[in-house]
């Protein structure tokens, strides 16, 4: 069972800076740490002074030192103490304290305790009403948190008034409970109650922090990590996670720091595509901000790889990396189109995805079928890895033209359920990237016709045209309990496309498809499309 230390009744406990400067201690021990040498500081950092009167904001210059980052949750209130414009002057000459919100002032006493004169926040080291210096700054995000000595994460705190030292609810204080035997023997032994949250499921589910996608490169950038959550203080690094009672966490591969490092040694390209998965879970209050979020991470991984990065996949392997599955709609209770980026993008949608090449048993051979010819992608701004303006791609590949069909019914969710259909084939598996509706459009020479796009609507029943565009085929052969349930493996994948609304000639993604026979490459005729 193991013995518990105990848990402070307070996170501002002395007894909690004891524990992180043990582990401060602890982790400049470890190989796999980097040493605590000074980086270069931010552009804009938060000098500490020497007392809350004398805060300051500090514009560097090639400056090198220590300092922390804070990782918070800013909430739905935008009122609060932001530098901007007109205040940048007055907040390098002083920062009042006591407008500053509670969970940016708990962070400055734990920098302090720690023992740093510098913390990066973003609301008051970038200019929030500049859109230019925002995204300038947000192409060095990354960077910032990458270097800083320590990321303090405010991970049980839903917004910036919260504050990050709380009372640790009585349940998860440790107690001691005593029995006896039967032949009358007494016994004492002191348990603590662990949240299915916290022990052993993934770090990244400690609390409202985890679910905001800003704070996922945060995370997983980070060269150690402490945690406020609600019962107790978790520590990470890239060489341990360990509990402030002292327990280890149970399985630390699943902590974003050891985790980005380690997928980037062994296996950067399915490395993306787990963070990718594991990030269009978060959720985001302005969806333009998908892929500027992701950045940092993205410019790490071309730095490590050398990968060219088209919006939020890799040219070198985007053939495999076009075949994404979208699940968890969130399109049924907001706008579409409201996130920049090409269809064929998993950021122009809202949710969660998964790529098909994930599900493939590892050392499967896999056949591509299809040749990208061009890639073109055009951002807006100054961030390359961020907001993207539009993109196209040319591909050869099978096309396999299909009737869609959408009769009215819904799934146990209450999604709509459409399938695909054509005479002379078995249907294949359709995964619909959101509600989809029919129109009627107009080409250049006055002719109208019917396609299919992407809704945030529940649709009326409809027919229509689309088309299968065959991408990859796997070696897959059905395991025993697949053949004992008499249960065919998927073989074939690939997207599904609709007419373009926008561009002649050229097409946009709907969805994905599967098939369980690789028969269907013989119906299809190989095309040269565009995909905007």
């Amino acid at each position: 069972m193991g013995g518990s230390g105990s848990v402070a009744q307070n996170s501002a406990d002395p007894q909690c800076f004891q524990f992180i400067q043990n582990r401060l201690c602890n982790c400049s021990s470890h190989r796999g740490c980097p040493l605590p040498t000074g980086a270069l500081l931010p552009k804009r950092i938060i000098d500490l002074g020497s007392d809350n009167e004398s805060l300051s904001l500090y514009e560097t210059s090639q400056d090198i030192g220590l300092y922390a980052a804070l990782s918070y949750c800013w909430g739905k209130s935008s009122t609060f103490l932001k530098t901007t414009q007109s205040s940048l002057k007055i907040f390098k000459n002083h920062i009042p304290w006591e407008k500053l919100p509670r969970t940016l002032q708990d962070a400055i006493v734990i920098t302090r305790k720690i023992g740093l004169k510098f913390i990066w926040i973003d609301c008051l080291c970038i200019i929030q009403d500049s859109r230019s210096d925002w995204e300038i700054e947000a192409t060095k995000m990354g960077q910032y948190y990458r270097n800083a000595f320590i990321t303090i994460g405010a991970s049980s705190s839903p917004d910036s008034q919260s504050g990050i030292f709380t009372n640790r609810p009585k349940i998860s204080q440790p107690k001691e409970l005593r029995f006896s035997t039967s032949d009358g023997v007494l016994y004492s032994i002191v348990a603590q109650r662990r949240g299915a949250a916290l022990w052993p499921s993934p770090i990244w589910q400690l609390g409202p922090l985890s679910e905001r996608a800003w704070t996922f490169q945060e995370h997983a950038l980070s060269a150690r990590m402490i945690h406020f959550t609600d019962a107790e203080i978790i520590w990470e690094c890239r060489s341990e996670m360990l509990s402030e009672d002292g327990h280890p966490i149970r399985d630390n591969s699943h902590g974003l720091i050891k985790g980005l490092q380690q997928e980037l040694e062994q296996d950067p390209e399915n490395g993306w595509r787990l963070f990718v998965r594991s990030y269009s879970e978060r959720s985001l209050t302005f969806l333009d901000d998908k892929l500027p979020a992701i950045s940092g991470i993205a410019a790490h991984f071309q730095q490590q790889t050398g990968f060219h990065y088209v919006a939020g996949l890799w040219k070198e392997t985007l053939m495999f990396d076009l075949v994404w599955v979208s699940w968890g709609w969130e399109e049924l209770d907001k706008p579409p189109g409201t996130v920049e980026a090409p269809s064929w993008s998993w950021a122009s949608i809202h949710g969660g995805v998964a790529f098909d090449v994930e599900m493939i048993t590892k050392g499967i051979p896999i056949e591509t079928h299809c040749t990208i010819e061009d890639v073109q992608c055009n951002v807006s701004g100054e961030n390359p890895f961020g907001l993207v303006k539009n993109g196209r791609i040319e591909v050869t590949g099978p096309l396999l033209e299909v009737e869609l069909e959408f009769n009215g019914d819904l799934n146990d969710f209450g999604i709509p359920s459409f399938t695909l259909t054509r005479e002379d084939i078995r249907a294949p598996l359709f995964f619909p990237d959101t509600s989809l509706e029919r129109i009627e459009i107009e080409d250049g020479n006055g002719l109208k016709y019917w396609t299919v796009q992407r809704t945030s609507k529940l649709p009326v029943p409809f027919q229509a045209k689309v088309w299968c565009l065959w991408c990859l085929t796997a070696g897959e052969e059905p395991s025993e309990m697949q053949t004992l349930l008499e249960k065919d493996v998927v073989k074939l994948h690939g997207i599904v496309l609709a007419k373009s609304t926008l561009f002649l000639d050229t097409y946009h993604r709907i969805g994905a498809v599967a098939a369980k026979t690789t028969s269907l490459l013989n119906v299809a005729g190989i095309m040269k499309i565009s995909i905007t």
